[in-house]
């Protein structure tokens, strides 16, 4: 996998997938990648369930996050990618949520 750049700016999400590839270039497919990122303080992510994540911003503060997906070979060997997502500073009207209320749905 490459190592690369976004610049993911004023925006608070993004979806992330990934391309694997052999030896000799050819796309693989079936093999379990497992997307990680070492400050959960400034992007988290969330696993769809298909393979892919979203990176979702939690920092309003500008910076950056490295994150890394890796996949694991049948024979237990790993490939790794990085990603390096860039984050502009968000300027108000930011909001943080301050109340939180479950409200329950239609029991079955």
């Amino acid at each position: 996998m490459a190592d690369a750049t976004f610049d993911l700016g004023t925006n608070t999400q993004v979806p992330l997938s990934t391309i694997l590839t052999d030896d000799d270039g050819d796309l693989m497919t079936g093999v379990p990648t497992v997307f990680s990122v070492p400050d959960s303080t400034v992007v988290t992510l969330t696993d769809n369930g298909d393979g892919t994540a979203t990176a979702v911003r939690v920092s309003k503060d500008a910076g950056s996050v490295v994150i890394t997906a890796t996949a694991t070979n049948a024979d237990g060997t790993t490939a790794s990618g990085t990603l390096t997502l860039s984050l502009a500073s968000q300027v108000p009207p930011v909001e943080d949520v301050t109340g939180v209320e479950i409200v329950p749905g239609i029991p079955s």
